[in-house]
């Protein structure tokens, strides 16, 4: 079982009656023949899932599988809840884009603790390097509630150091915390029998806080460079401020974590006594994210011993929740920058309109894929596809019965159509404080009522009473969008594109919703046009010129 050191990837994942996944679904991530044999490499994941369409959950898989703690706890814990009995074939598989290398399984049958299989080869080395974040964890991380600082050990020691290494040895501060804290609960005594236990564990706590601190440091020196991306006039310290501890004689608290606290400076390095007056939620956001990227930017590296590669999962789970576009785009910046090149990353929001600037942005090497909700059997269970133009996902959610999908996808097109004719035209739309808050039927107006120079084609030569002369059509203004298709999407606007598509009860629509998608589709075409002649234009309408010029030079004239 060996693997390319530069090329090793998941290429799938499956999940099977897995927290709220019911039924069989596979998300693919390299291209594979119908009866699911690999063919091509694993690529990043973005992901885009409605609230309660099982997104989170689907992070979690790959966070629950990859847990090597020795109190993780076992399948059935996550397992569907409403089938009675339980799926027998419930698991989450991780399939390589190796096919030499054997998909790793998680079942509550398998072999190793809490159902892991923990003796696949690249099992120890993917749980100690991957890394799974939510909101919720980059805020613990860095919020300041009261006073000028706040306390993070726990946050920084069991979050986001676990995957990095202590100095030049292969070990992690993961690995060497939890043997701490393995050791530590024996209560070893100064008594006979139990003294080389206790020498052991007060070993491992100096040479635990020996590296941590020197480690701080660098972490520090490499966070501060990310956060300016975000946040050029704050810096962040980080303070060691207790060392971890074990007291055989106290009888009730034996052992104690250490301290850290992490406090903000200003442009000119002076403190800032009421962080949470002066930064907000998104540069909060943003100091908690670089804290964790700037770890796993210095974690293990990918290659093993002997050569071979394994994949580095990188969970990003509405990271970018507290987040406004402008501190959105430097971290797409930072991902697809040197220092997370050998990992493989999956980025899931809710966010519908940064989905479609996160496509654009990331580029190639991107799978994207869409959760979606069906009510079905009197509960919710989500529907996975993989994200190909969204009105050939309509017509496909549409054959398959799922009518509320359908019209999503329509909006969204609708959407990004007049986003792109109102950006490449120039087209001025309604001030809104609030860009994300702009309706599409502000775009709508604006489209609706533009016109664009349609140029004609190049002109001839013509005889009059024996003579020639050069005729050229004039330019013409015509209307962006026909009369009759004006007409058509207004109609769709009515009820398609706006709020009813959420209804439960929207079957009766399906008629309209089909023509919706070809007005939508007739819009684009429209619009392309009129780009294609304002790109072209200047060129066009120089070779006219020139077509003129030497007509009238040409003794035939």
């Amino acid at each position: 079982m060996s693997a390319s050191a530069h090329s090793l990837r998941l290429a799938g994942v499956k999940l099977q009656s897995y927290r709220g996944f019911p039924n069989p679904v596979t998300l693919w991530l390299a291209s594979h023949t119908p009866d699911g044999k690999v063919t091509g490499k694993g690529k990043h994941l973005l992901l885009y899932g409605e609230n309660g369409s099982g997104k989170s959950s689907f992070g979690k898989a790959l966070r629950d599988i990859l847990d090597f703690r020795s109190d993780a706890v076992g399948f059935d814990e996550y397992k569907y809840r409403h089938t009675d009995p339980p799926d027998e074939d419930r698991h989450v598989t991780l399939i390589f884009d190796e096919p030499a290398v054997d998909p790793l399984i998680w079942k509550p049958e398998a072999e190793g603790k809490g159902g892991r299989y923990k003796g696949h080869p690249y099992f120890t080395d993917m749980a100690r390097s991957r890394s799974w974040l939510d909101y919720r964890r980059v805020w613990r991380a860095s919020e300041v509630q009261y006073g000028d600082s706040v306390e993070i050990f726990s946050a920084l020691v069991e979050e986001i150091l676990p995957s990095c290494q202590m100095g030049t040895s292969n070990e992690t501060f993961g690995q060497a915390w939890e043997s701490i804290l393995e050791m530590s609960k024996k209560s070893p005594r100064r008594v006979h029998g139990e003294k080389p236990l206790l020498e052991k564990l007060w070993k491992a706590i100096k040479r635990f806080n020996d590296f941590a601190k020197t480690f701080l440091t660098e972490l520090e020196k490499h966070a501060n460079e990310l956060l300016r991306e975000f946040a050029p006039w704050t810096e962040m310290e980080l303070n060691w401020t207790r060392d971890v501890n074990y007291d055989p004689s106290n009888r009730q608290h034996k052992f104690s974590k250490g301290s850290i606290r992490l406090r903000m400076r200003d442009r000119g390095g002076d403190p800032l006594r009421n962080p949470s007056e002066f930064i907000n939620e998104a540069r909060v956001t943003a100091i908690g994210l670089c804290l964790y990227l700037a770890g796993l930017a210095r974690s293990i590296p990918p290659a093993r011993v002997d050569g071979s590669a394994y994949p580095r999962l990188l969970i990003l789970d509405d990271v970018l929740l507290s987040l406004d576009m402008v501190h959105r785009l430097p971290l797409i910046k930072l991902l697809k920058s040197n220092a997370f090149q050998t990992w493989q990353i999956f980025l899931l929001t809710h966010d519908r309109a940064w989905y479609e600037i996160a496509k654009q942005q990331l580029g190639d090497g991107w799978a994207h894929h869409e959760l979606f909700c069906q009510q079905a059997g009197g509960y919710e269970q989500p529907i996975l596809r993989e994200d190909h133009d969204h009105l050939m996902q309509a017509i496909d959610f549409l054959n398959q019965g799922h009518v509320k999908a359908a019209a999503v996808h329509v909006r969204t097109k609708f959407e990004l159509v007049l986003k792109s004719a109102c950006a490449e035209l120039g087209l001025a739309v309604r001030y809104h404080p609030d860009p994300r808050k702009m309706p599409a039927s502000d775009f709508w107006e604006a489209v609706n009522g533009a016109t664009f120079d349609k140029i004609p084609p190049l002109g001839r030569k013509v005889a009059d009473n024996g003579k020639q002369y050069w005729w050229q059509p004039k330019l013409t203004k015509v209307s962006l969008v026909p009369v009759d298709l004006k007409r058509r999407i207004s109609h769709a606007l009515s009820w398609v594109m706006n709020p009813l598509s959420h209804s439960q009860s929207v079957d009766r629509y399906r008629p309209e919703i089909e023509e919706a998608i070809f007005a939508v589709n007739d819009l684009e075409h429209a619009i392309d046009e009129a780009i294609a002649m304002k790109q072209a234009g200047p060129v066009v309408l120089r070779e006219m010129f020139v077509t003129l010029m030497n007509s009238r030079t040409s003794p035939e004239a």
